[in-house]
């Protein structure tokens, strides 16, 4: 209730229209109703011509339908536009108006937030510099795509992005690149297909894309920093492509229901993946698990210590990237903090709330120690401090 009552006092920009349109389809909703409203005519009643009074009132309703689905959009993907790309040039005026006044901030506060200063000062200043013509596109192109791995975690900031990249190399250089190689493809097909602009600026096509180039890597090889092959990269380019195309898919299918397709692209392209690679002879693939019978002895469900159970806090944070090293959990930790101290309280918390309750119920010792029921409590309780107010209800809830 407290979420939909924030939705309802924002206001949504003129230039997001064509970004929230993407989603939730408002011109196809109109037509949709306006020939459901015809069908719903019976043929043998005499139509009569409505009065002014009438249609006054029925141009009322549909405005306010019109007004609640635009609230609705914002409402859903501010934590991905609150102080996004596209407000460069108001960012820019800001930073000018301030050194006018001679004003010198923290630096804490130049990187706190989503940062939306940065875009505006390379388009600023990149045209002035001596580099080749391709360097321009490509600097914002890399920015972009930093925004993208921070995504992840519902954060808009390139420096939680570069953070968070370097816990993936701590983790395995292998499987950092397989990341890097996802999330071009993924930014990649979204400028190809000229989908929006904004969306692109704040990584949204490239969360899913660095997903799936993470998870392919994983999934082939347990090896850090060696035993690269080509079908496992080829395939992260493709499907990591295909992720970006899926993500606007399921947005037009998904916005009835009055929600974003989070990482579900991500979600439906690995499973594909790994599925096709069943039937696939000439390509090796090692499997996801390796089969076991489940094991019930009491020294693998027993004992966990304090510093355990800290341990597999920290890791169920990094493994929402797929990696275990603790130091990994740690950066993107820090990576998260850089933005928002709400979403990184709620990421370690929801991660700890996960594995107490797997070890309450006796789950595997050494899964909870690896952060294997952290991950998914974690991004639940982070997204639910973002997508609503932050409260004790919503906590709660999450």
């Amino acid at each position: 209730e407290e979420g939909a009552a924030a939705a309802g006092r924002l206001k949504l920009p003129g230039r997001h229209e064509s970004a929230h349109a993407l989603f939730f389809g408002t011109d196809d909703i109109a037509t949709l109703k306006k020939n459901t409203d015809k069908e719903d005519i019976p043929k043998d009643t005499e139509e009569t011509e409505p009065t002014d009074v009438e249609e006054a009132a029925a141009q009322q309703q549909t405005n306010k339908e019109f007004k609640e689905l635009y609230n609705l959009a914002h409402h859903a993907f501010e934590v991905y536009f609150a102080d996004s790309s596209t407000d460069s040039q108001q960012m820019a005026a800001r930073e000018v108006a301030d050194s006018k006044k001679k004003k010198r901030r923290p630096f804490y506060t130049k990187i706190n937030g989503t940062m939306p200063y940065t875009t505006a000062w390379l388009q600023k200043n990149l045209s002035s510099l001596p580099l080749p013509f391709f360097a321009n596109g490509t600097i914002l192109f890399i920015e972009a795509s930093l925004r993208g791995i921070a995504q992840v975690y519902f954060q808009n900031n390139p420096l939680s992005g570069l953070l968070i990249l370097a816990g993936m190399f701590v983790q395995s250089t292998r499987v950092a690149v397989h990341g890097i190689l996802g999330i071009t493809a993924g930014n990649l097909a979204g400028q190809l297909m000229g989908f929006d602009k904004s969306f692109l600026s704040c990584g949204l096509f490239g969360y899913n894309s660095f997903l799936v180039g993470l998870a392919l890597a994983t999934f082939y090889s347990p090896e850090k920093h060696g035993g690269y092959y080509w079908p496992v990269a080829v395939g992260a380019v493709i499907f990591a492509y295909f992720s970006s195309v899926l993500f606007v898919m399921l947005g037009k299918i998904l916005s009835p229901y009055k929600t974003p397709p989070f990482t579900l692209p991500f979600n439906i392209s690995t499973i594909l993946f790994l599925l096709a690679m069943g039937g696939m002879n000439n390509v090796e693939m090692a499997p996801v698990r390796d089969p076991d019978l489940p094991s019930y002895e009491s020294e693998h469900v027993s004992g966990l210590s304090a510093r355990a159970f800290f341990a597999g806090s920290i890791r169920g944070v990094g493994q929402v990237f797929l990696a275990n090293d603790i130091i990994s959990g740690v950066l993107v930790l820090v990576g998260i903090m850089v933005c928002s101290r709400i979403s990184a309280f709620a990421a370690f918390l929801g991660s700890a709330i996960g594995a107490a309750v797997a070890a309450l119920v006796g789950c595997n010792r050494d899964a909870i120690e690896n952060g294997m029921y952290g991950f998914n409590p974690s991004l639940t309780l982070t997204s639910m401090l973002m997508f609503y107010v932050p409260s004790i209800g919503s906590i709660s809830i999450g």
